[in-house]
């Protein structure tokens, strides 16, 4: 089993417990220092030994060509087209026992508690 590390658990910005033993956090990654796969995937399941119990799985919207309009359209307004695939989680939240995330780019995904799985379900203007 695969562990947060040193420098993940330095970066935890939000947590939420959801047991005794198991925690979902929010790691805020630079784009400088990691992957892109890493800074939009960066909410993780552990347990209280940082043991990583899943990684957030996140359908590719960027290759969807309605949400890619979308995200060229956002980068361009903001003047930063490096941008176009950077959307990183910045928050998490539980309501009802299920877990809700929040983009940079404002879309909303419910993610499953059990697996990670994430279904993108809305975009706030």
């Amino acid at each position: 089993m695969n562990k947060l590390t040193e420098n993940q658990i330095r970066k935890i910005v939000e947590a939420r417990q959801i047991n005794d033993k198991k925690f979902i956090v929010l790691i805020e990654n630079l784009a400088a220092e990691t992957s892109e796969y890493e800074l939009n995937h960066n909410v993780y399941c552990i347990d209280d030994q940082y043991n990583i119990l899943w990684q957030v799985q996140r359908k590719d919207i960027f290759g969807n060509n309605f949400f890619r309009k979308i995200l060229i359209n956002i980068s361009r307004h903001i003047g930063r087209s490096n941008l176009i695939n950077y959307d990183p989680f910045v928050i998490i939240k539980i309501v009802n026992k299920k877990l809700f995330a929040d983009s940079f780019k404002k879309f909303t995904y419910n993610i499953d508690l059990d697996n990670g799985k994430s279904t993108l379900i809305s975009r706030s203007e």
